[in-house]
């Protein structure tokens, strides 16, 4: 190219550090500029000079485009600071200007910085792009001057058959193509919350062609999804625009691949995978008044002791009891309430006896108000104290009068600890080691949506240490909360345990969801008017929605409260249908008060719930080795667990068009029944062969088939040729316990069960454990080949499959495994096969081995 002048420009380094140095001297040419071409892993990435556009592609296709414009910088001739710019309000004012051509370029390294003119002459725009590998590019949007910017829009082609997932937590729907978002967290009066239930704003989608963007703004996006026209719409309320594009081989990598840009989860402990239980409140009964010493008859451990047990007599598996607020003498310094918990170290060295570990509830809030009327034993104002030390020390968040802002929240009213502060943060760690100097491994992280970039048309004037404004924080606070609790349960030995009712982009690291207060029902995201005239939350359907959106926004684990909780209790149905869900679900967690099943003694004792409940939450432990490997490949390369069904069969319509369905990791199809006095549903199954659980019946899709589920049947397909890893039913918890008639996973280590589905087509599959175990299922003109692999230890396996009889059982080393003509002599044997004319089961033991069954048939 010729050069025959140069401008320079001051550049804003790109994400990641992939923009070219922070000054460069930018060529502009007499000539067109050349398109530039980036290689990341197999991924292409075109920047075309004009009109200005990218293109981004793998071998086999264009997975995303831009349109023309690709990007408009918007702008106000005269900003109000207090005034948010709502791009969703036609009378903002804003006026937009497009990119239209490069006018020079620089290469630094992989790189390359462009001079990109727009239709305002007096403004340009500098774009800075930086192959990362794994099929992804860094890039950075930055116009000059800055004055008056406040959107950066980025406009994408969209096909007609494409569809999109993410943006965070969605109670309405999974997919978002048809969809306006305002990807923020929204004070709304026509809901009964009061809010639009967008507690997890994530700005980050992925397409079903393969394509991701992840956005490192923080500032709130609105993204139009092909609804007011057919393409997609992307406006940043920014200054600039900053992010990645990802190209991957399948929507599902494109998933994992925004995960590790996100951030990896770590590997959460094996407890957190069992059954949880909890309640609202674990009140003190009192035979006298608080000012009298309350001399309880019945105290918080009494409540929590007496679930436990009952629990564990009813041989309801679980590892975790989590005690809600109340809890605290004060709110919240962290120090249990000694009337309501007189023996808090004592009560969680008995939970823990029994196999339970322990969590709290926690706010991000130190009270100011008198919070004595909440229960017995809270101290005075303000939190003993505490809040005091607090504002001496400047820890809060404050007013631009330098005074702390003051919250109403939960009937009371508190300062926001500041966590962009490093020395409040400490303190507030210096609470939380209080909790976990008693054992306590895990908290349940409440009330932390107050900081929101605007009420209305006006921006919130909060002010933060490190001087950021709700602009940002109203994303990232939540997340310097939730690392800050995780910090101090990786100090006490962890991780540990958090669930958390809020979010943003990158806080799957830190932290689970639950998607805060659903109705106990199965009514559906603002299908019904409450009797105020309120649209409902929602209740199963919500949290189904909630689930799968989140697992294609870099947030794998997710649990709601099974059985809601606006307008409980729920009802046997309702409660029944969730505890399914919640089965399948990464976090399985339910909330006692919603149906009493584990006190027969009680009025409100419900014998249904409990069969249904011993059941599933039985299902739920024992699907564990599965669950845990897709856990651990998550906390390693991202790949999600739960998949909505268009990522994993982008192909099939019929599939993306399927309400309420989703996959746990590969093999498994789940359809919750979500819709009040069905007892059957249709499904959509992809292509293949799938099984069913419960009754082993075969249907090869792609298909739509109505599946009968009564009350205790959740529909449930396996995908022939899986093999389904499973614990020993009796376990009852995944942690440590002391008590002898607990069995722990520890002791069911060397046993494993598995259910084997053969294909018979010939093709070699596998399973890897979390251990580096890896299961394999073949057949051959033999017969059926089962195999044991890089197991660190021997185990006996007992395999169970759909044959109806075998002719021969041959070990690698030529060994036969003896075939066993009663059910008794089987379970009697330490090794052997038995058949009942419709289900084969073997039993042998090995470290590696190879298992060769010879069927009459072949």
């Amino acid at each position: 190219m010729k050069k025959t002048a140069i401008v320079a420009l001051s550049l804003v380094a790109g994400c990641g550090g992939s923009s070219g140095p922070s000054d460069a001297a930018i060529p502009v040419d007499a000539s067109p500029p050349a398109d530039v071409t980036l290689t990341s892993g197999g991924a292409t990435l075109v920047v075309h000079a004009r009109p200005f556009g990218l293109e981004l592609r793998t071998a086999s296709s264009t997975v995303a485009r831009t349109l023309d414009p690709a990007l408009e910088v918007g702008t106000l001739a005269t900003p109000n600071p207090h005034l948010y710019p709502d791009p969703l309000f036609p009378g903002n004012g804003v006026t937009y200007s497009k990119l239209t051509e490069v006018t020079g370029e620089a290469q630094s390294g992989d790189g390359w910085t462009l001079a990109v003119a727009t239709a305002d002459a007096a403004r340009t725009v500098t774009f800075s792009v930086t192959p990362e590998g794994d099929g992804s590019f860094a890039f950075s949007a930055t116009p000059a001057p800055a004055d008056g910017v406040v959107h950066v829009r980025l406009h994408l082609a969209a096909a007609p058959d494409e569809h999109f997932f993410g943006f965070g937590e969605y109670f309405d729907t999974v997919d978002q193509r048809g969809q306006v978002r305002d990807v923020r967290f929204v004070l709304d009066t026509t809901i009964e919350s009061g809010y639009n239930e967008v507690h997890v704003p994530v700005n980050s989608y992925v397409s079903t062609t393969g394509f991701a963007l992840f956005l490192d703004n923080r500032e709130p996006l609105v993204a139009d999804m092909a609804k007011t026209d057919a393409n997609v719409h992307l406006t940043e309320v920014a200054g600039d625009l900053r992010g990645h594009l990802v190209a991957a081989a399948s929507p599902v990598a494109a998933v994992a691949r925004v995960q590790r840009i996100a951030g990896l989860p770590p590997l959460w402990p094996p407890w957190m995978f069992a059954p949880i239980q909890w309640r609202d409140e674990d009140p003190v009964v009192c035979t006298v008044s608080c000012d009298q010493g309350c001399k309880p008859s019945s105290t918080g451990s009494d409540v929590v002791l007496a679930d436990v047990k009952a629990m564990r007599k009813l041989k309801l598996p679980g590892s975790l009891r989590w005690i809600d607020a109340p809890w605290m003498s004060g709110f919240d310094n962290f120090e249990f309430n000694t009337t309501q918990f007189p023996d808090p170290k004592g009560l969680i060295d008995q939970l823990q006896a029994l196999g339970y570990e322990v969590a709290v509830w926690a706010a991000p809030f130190i009270n100011v108000a008198d919070d004595r009327g909440t229960e017995c034993g809270i101290l005075p104002p303000p939190t003993g104290g505490l809040y005091n030390e607090a504002l001496a020390k400047g820890y809060f968040v404050k007013q631009p009068n330098g005074q702390p802002e003051l919250f109403p929240w939960r009937g009371s009213m508190g300062a926001l600890v500041d966590f962009t502060n490093p020395d409040a943060v400490a303190f507030w760690k210096s609470l939380v080691k209080k909790t976990t100097d008693l054992g306590i491994r895990g908290y349940k992280l409440d009330w932390d949506e107050y900081v929101v970039a605007a009420i209305g048309p006006s921006r919130f004037d909060l002010r933060f240490f490190d001087g950021t404004t709700p602009a940002t924080e109203h994303a990232v606070h939540h997340e310097l909360w939730h690392k800050a609790q995780q910090e101090a349960l990786v100090e006490a030995g962890g991780p540990g345990f958090l669930l958390s009712r809020s979010g943003d982009s990158s806080d799957g690291q830190y932290t689970t969801v639950w998607p805060g207060d659903l109705d106990a029902d199965l009514s559906r995201f603002r299908s019904a008017k409450t009797a105020d005239g309120l649209d409902v939350v929602g209740g199963l359907p919500s949290a189904v929605n909630a689930a799968v959106s989140l697992a294609a926004s870099a947030h794998p684990h997710f649990g709601s409260d099974i059985g809601g909780l606006r307008h409980a209790p729920a009802s046997t149905e309702a409660m029944a249908r969730w505890v399914e869900f919640g089965a399948l679900s990464t976090i399985m967690q339910v909330r006692g008060e919603s149906r009493n099943f584990l006190h027969p003694d009680q009025p409100d004792f419900d014998q249904q719930v409990l069969d249904v409940y011993a059941k599933y939450s039985r299902l739920h432990l024992s699907l564990f080795p599965y669950l845990y490997a897709y856990a651990k490949r998550n906390s390693v390369d991202g790949t999600p667990i739960l998949r909505a069904p268009a990522l994993q069969y982008p192909g099939d319509s019929a599939l993306a068009a399927a309400p309420f369905e989703y996959f746990v990791g590969d093999d498994l199809l789940v359809a919750p029944v979500v819709t009040a006095g069905a007892t059957a549903r249709m499904v959509t199954l992809p292509e293949g062969q799938w099984v069913n659980w419960w009754t082993n019946e075969v249907v090869t899709g792609p298909a739509v088939k109505s599946v009968e589920a009564p009350l205790d049947t959740l529909p449930l397909f396996v995908r022939a040729g899986a093999v389904i890893p499973l614990m020993p039913d009796d376990v009852d918890t995944l942690t440590t316990a002391t008590d002898p008639s607990v069995v722990t996973l520890e002791m069911r280590k060397d046993q494993l069960w598995m259910n084997a589905y053969p294909a018979f087509d010939g093709q070699q599959r596998s399973f890897t454990l979390a251990d580096g175990t890896a299961l394999g299922l073949k057949t051959d003109p033999v017969g059926i080949v089962l195999s044991v692999a890089g197991a660190p230890l021997a185990r006996t396996y007992s395999v169970t499959m759909s044959v109806k009889a075998a002719l021969e059982i041959t070990r690698a080393n030529g060994d036969k495994l003896p075939l066993l003509s009663s059910l008794a002599d089987y379970e009697e044997a330490g090794e052997g096969a038995y058949s009942d004319g419709k289900v084969l089961r073997i039993r042998f033991k090995a470290m590696e081995d190879t298992i060769t069954v010879r069927l009459p048939s072949l």
